[in-house]
C-alpha cells in the first residue's frame, strides 16, 4: 500500500510508470494505492483474500482515504484480439474526471472490436468491478509481460453496500 505522502517521497505512485492521471492527482481526494500480494500457492482462496482485503479496508478507514488506486492486469496470451477487446471494453464508461493515459496503449487490430466472444473477465478485475471499482480508460500495453495493464479507482463512499458490511464493517 502507498499513500499520497510516501508516493511523493519515493517518486510518485507505481501506476504513474504506466499512466497519467494528473486531473485525479489534483483533485484533493486522498488516494491510497495498492499493489500486487504474493500469497503462497497453498494458501491462495477466499479466505486469504478476505484477510487481505479486511486489512485494507482497516487501514483505509484509519487512514481516511478517498479512494483506492492501483493496476489490473489482462493476460493477452494467444487469445490477444479478444483479450484487448475486453480490455478496451471494460475502458469504455469512465467519466473524464477519472480518466488515465495510458503511457503506453494497447494496440487494436482492426476487427479486435468485433470478435465475437469476449474473453472472460480474470477474477480479480470482476471481483473490484463488484464491490464498485470503475476502469479509468484505455489499457497500457506492458510488452514485457504480454499483458494489458487497466487502471482502477474505488471510491471509498461507492463500495457496493454488501461488500461494506463485510470488509469495512458498515
Amino acid at each position: 500500500m502507498l499513500t499520497a505522502e510516501n508516493a511523493r517521497l519515493h517518486g510518485g505512485y507505481y501506476s504513474e510508470r504506466e499512466f497519467e492521471f494528473g486531473s485525479l492527482l489534483k483533485s484533493g481526494r486522498r488516494l491510497l494505492e495498492i499493489g500486487r500480494s504474493c500469497v503462497h500457492r497453498e494458501h491462495r482462496n477466499g479466505g486469504t483474500i478476505a484477510l487481505l482485503w479486511s486489512g485494507i479496508a482497516a487501514y483505509q478507514l484509519q487512514a481516511r482515504h478517498d479512494a483506492i488506486i492501483g493496476c489490473a492486469s489482462i493476460p493477452l496470451g494467444c487469445q490477444m484480439s479478444q483479450n484487448a477487446a475486453l480490455a478496451h471494453r471494460l475502458a469504455a464508461k469512465c467519466p473524464s474526471v477519472l480518466r488515465a493515459v495510458p503511457r503506453r496503449e494497447l494496440p487494436l487490430q482492426p476487427g479486435d472490436h468485433d470478435t465475437p466472444a469476449l474473453a472472460a473477465i480474470p477474477p480479480l478485475i470482476k471481483g473490484y468491478l463488484r464491490c464498485g471499482a470503475i476502469v479509468c480508460g484505455a489499457p497500457y500495453w506492458d510488452e514485457d509481460f504480454n499483458t494489458a495493464d487497466l487502471f482502477m479507482y474505488l471510491s471509498v463512499d461507492r463500495i457496493e453496500a454488501r461488500y461494506a458490511r463485510h470488509f469495512l464493517g458498515q
